[in-house]
């Protein structure tokens, strides 16, 4: 032991690259002899000094070992007194000690030990890697960790490998691969997470953002026919169904109008297969968001449309804006702010002017705070928007 105390004190010396390489040789030139007679025995950890003990994980990195013996050799390190040398082998030890280290209560050493075992910035493993759903009960683990750091590492973590995270951009791009390598793998998960009321509405918005409504029309309109579906969760299915032009998924919008919930009613107006005398039908709800959906459509739509029905619908927005309850307000300024612009401006012909001082009002003297930031905010790009379009003007003169 006295022996490799002295030697292991030394082994800072290793830094330089051309003693590495030599010591890196040494498993060769002691082919008779094993390795491991060159380190001290795990039972003897305790009675190493500490710069002896930082001096065997930095030879250990240097000589070639089996997996197995490195791993044996650095166990003894996780339960040590002293901090630094918990983090010096979390720097060192392989991706399977590094699990143990996640734990460990020194949050330096959690930390380093979890961005080491992350993948963020790499490649994460494919969803039918045996190495995936370690990973996912891990990062579900480290997500409760009593250290900050490590709690946000697991977290973008398991947004990277969960592809059913519609809300996560990492996690909808995974999605994106897997459905270039393995696109039946991607529709048996997220047919099997729509029979689950908990995963079934997200895993509809990553239908939806991945454009696969026609493959799941059945499931879908299985979803609509469900009485025991939340009204959140069939609203989703609904929008979905707007995209798929099929007999059946357009009668299901078409029944949707009607519906009780108004979430429903306004995905439905907003479909692709709802036709225009509905959507005038609808401008006439007693719900604000089903009104401000198909005042939208309205406005947008301004080709498709009569002069008349553009005046209408111009005026049935400003009365939104101007009405006594802040939730019709609210919607009314967010019907403004997707239709009031510069190349509305000639469709919305008188009340152009009438809504922009109503938004300018409603900016400066809206009780509601979240409203008059909004107002604020709509003025402000209007103001950038006409700028830049006389500025245009001017250039082309």
């Amino acid at each position: 032991l006295i022996e490799h105390e002295i030697l292991l004190r030394k082994a800072h010396l290793a830094i330089r690259p051309s003693r590495a390489a030599k010591l890196a040789s040494l498993s060769k030139a002691r082919a008779h002899q094993p390795t491991e007679s060159m380190f001290p025995r795990p039972s003897q950890w305790a009675e190493l000094s500490d710069d002896a003990k930082l001096g065997l994980l930095r030879l250990r990195m240097c000589v070639p070992s089996e997996d197995h013996q490195r791993q044996a050799q650095v166990e003894p390190a996780l339960a040590d007194s002293q901090s630094h040398i918990r983090l010096f082998a979390a720097a060192n030890a392989s991706a399977q000690d590094l699990n143990d280290f996640i734990y460990d209560p020194d949050p330096v050493v959690a930390r380093h030990a979890s961005f080491r075992w992350s993948t963020l910035g790499e490649a994460p493993p494919r969803p039918e890697a045996a190495s995936w759903a370690r990973r996912v009960k891990l990062a579900s683990n480290a997500i409760r960790s009593p250290h900050r750091e490590v709690r946000l590492t697991a977290d973008l973590e398991l947004r990277r490998l969960t592809i059913t995270d519609s809300t996560c951009p990492a996690s909808r791009h995974q999605a994106r691969l897997m459905l270039a390598s393995n696109p039946s793998g991607l529709v048996r998960i997220l047919r099997d997470n729509l029979t689950h009321p908990e995963l079934r509405c997200d895993a509809i918005q990553l239908i939806r953002y991945l454009e696969l409504e026609h493959r799941f029309e059945l499931d879908l309109i299985g979803i609509t026919q469900n009485e025991r579906v939340d009204v959140r969760t069939k609203a989703a299915a609904v929008a979905a169904l707007g995209n798929v032009d099929s007999n059946s998924a357009r009668y299901i919008v078409a029944e949707a109008l009607s519906d009780e919930d108004p979430r429903t009613r306004s995905n439905a107006v907003e479909a692709e297969s709802t036709k225009l005398s509905q959507i005038i039908e609808a401008k006439s709800d007693p719900h604000h968001r089903v009104r401000a959906s198909a005042i939208r459509l309205l406005l947008s739509h301004r080709d498709d449309t009569s002069s008349e029905l553009m005046r209408d619908a111009s005026e049935a927005m400003v009365q939104m804006l101007r009405d006594d309850e802040s939730a019709t307000r609210s919607a009314g300024l967010w019907l403004a702010r997707r239709t009031v612009n510069t190349m509305n401006r000639d469709a919305l012909g008188s009340s152009w002017k009438t809504v922009i001082t109503r938004i300018e009002e409603m900016a400066a003297d809206e009780p509601d705070p979240n409203i008059r930031t909004r107002a604020q905010s709509c003025i402000s790009r209007l103001s950038r928007e006409i700028r830049a379009a006389a500025m245009a003007k001017g250039n082309a003169h």
